[in-house]
């Protein structure tokens, strides 16, 4: 449903230059994710957390964090993150920027599900593709936690937005994904 809500009511030539600069778009924010991105902070706090688990999902009905936080997704996303990179810094950019491109993506089907005309959706995804403090806030490895929620949210209330059971089903599964990323989205 997704390519009809976004493309539907293009017409095919400006559908070239809206996938050109889309493609644009995308390859100026993926060259920031792989010339910018490395750990800092609080990402070594994480990865000692992601390091030293054996099992992940044990994140998920234990405290793993000293009391602080209940993130088991976002736990479970860097213990994966770490085994598949085996200490790089990739796929941990890489995870980001698709995080933060599918959330630019879900804000484009959000407008265009409450009725915004096609050229204002897109607009307001490419802006929060760009627009720097959620690009620096995306390159921040530890930010992940909020990437995942924001992803997890808008696909949510994008869901609901739908008329049928199926996709309400699906609203509930991914507010849950949301819930298990960050505390904060309890305003969801």
């Amino acid at each position: 449903w997704a390519p009809r809500a976004v493309c539907g009511d293009i017409p095919p030539r400006m559908r070239v230059k809206v996938a050109i600069a889309a493609a644009l778009l995308l390859g100026l924010v993926a060259w920031d994710f792989a010339a910018a991105t490395t750990f800092v902070g609080d990402d070594y706090l994480f990865l000692a957390f992601a390091r030293l688990e054996p099992n992940p999902l044990l994140a998920f009905v234990r405290d793993m964090h000293g009391g602080e936080y209940y993130r088991p997704l976002p736990m479970l996303l860097w213990w994966l993150l770490d085994r598949v990179g085996q200490g790089a810094e990739w796929p941990f950019a890489l995870a980001g920027f698709l995080l933060h491109a599918g959330s630019a993506a879900l804000v484009v089907a959000l407008g265009r599900g409450v009725g915004f005309t096609l050229r204002i959706s897109l607009v307001a995804g490419a802006l929060f593709l760009v627009a720097p403090a959620e690009r620096e806030a995306a390159l921040w490895f530890a930010a992940s936690t909020d990437l995942l929620a924001t992803l997890a949210t808008l696909a949510a209330v994008v869901c609901l937005l739908r008329e049928s059971r199926g996709w309400r089903a699906a609203s509930v599964a991914l507010a849950a994904l949301a819930y298990f990323s960050k505390e904060t989205v309890l305003v969801l």
